[in-house]
């Protein structure tokens, strides 16, 4: 009778051994232990992570939102520039019909071309900022997009070629141009009011000019249509293709 009890006692013992030790593999599952240390760095680069992707969404959306601003400062300023063009136009058939003088219209050539000087700087300024939010390594021989045409992309294309580098402008002064350039560019164009029937009396010294059809005053600087850094070759091939 005391061997039965002994062993009854023994299998009771064995059975809370393997109850417990089946509770402590089930803890272990649920709950897998890790070092601390490793815990915190999994959360620190889970937290990286997430900001770095949020961080990467406000880029982006500020980018976008500047090359927006820059288009509607481009427009806005070729709008300003069109108006000055047309003011321009009005002024002349104004001389032309009498309604003001010959004095009278310079003086407005000089606001109107003090106008369109500071909208071109407005787009200069606002087409470079477009381009360097678009394409910051743009390059002169950038490929034309498919879905866009040649005419739209040009502008965008020369304006790296009429950046003044440092080697130019510190040359400034040791390649000036002739003192007769302007003269002799308006005798090879026979932009002259002489090439033209026209008198010294009738529209004082004034040129003609064959971009706009419009007469100028003779002293009004020509502008520079020709990049710093293209090849004399290299234009046609810029424009029209290859």
């Amino acid at each position: 009778m005391e061997k039965l009890t002994d062993k009854t006692s023994s299998m009771d013992a064995l059975l809370e051994s393997e109850s417990d030790e089946s509770g402590s593999d089930a803890e272990s599952f649920e709950q897998p232990y890790e070092p601390a240390p490793d815990a915190l760095l999994n959360r620190l680069n889970r937290v990286r992570i997430i900001f770095e992707d949020e961080g990467d969404n406000a880029l982006k959306l500020e980018t976008h939102f500047r090359s927006e601003y820059a288009t509607l400062e481009i427009e806005f300023a070729k709008k300003q520039q069109d108006e000055v063009l047309v003011e321009r136009q009005l002024a002349w058939r104004e001389r032309n019909t009498g309604i003001i003088s010959q004095l009278e219209l310079e003086k407005r050539y000089r606001a109107l071309k003090k106008r369109y000087s500071i909208a071109g700087d407005d787009l200069w300024r606002s087409s470079n900022e477009k381009l360097r939010l678009e394409n910051p390594t743009a390059i002169i021989s950038m490929q034309l997009d498919s879905d866009q045409s040649a005419a739209s992309k040009i502008p965008e294309l020369l304006l790296p070629l009429y950046r003044k580098p440092d080697a130019i402008i510190t040359r400034r002064n040791i390649r000036r141009k002739p003192c007769n350039w302007t003269s002799d560019v308006i005798e090879y164009y026979s932009a002259n009011w002489e090439d033209h029937g026209k008198t010294v009396h009738q529209n004082g010294s004034i040129a003609w000019c064959h971009a706009n059809g419009t007469w100028y005053p003779y002293n009004m600087g020509p502008a520079r249509i020709v990049p710093f850094l293209i090849a004399a070759n290299k234009l046609e091939e810029l424009i029209f293709g290859s």
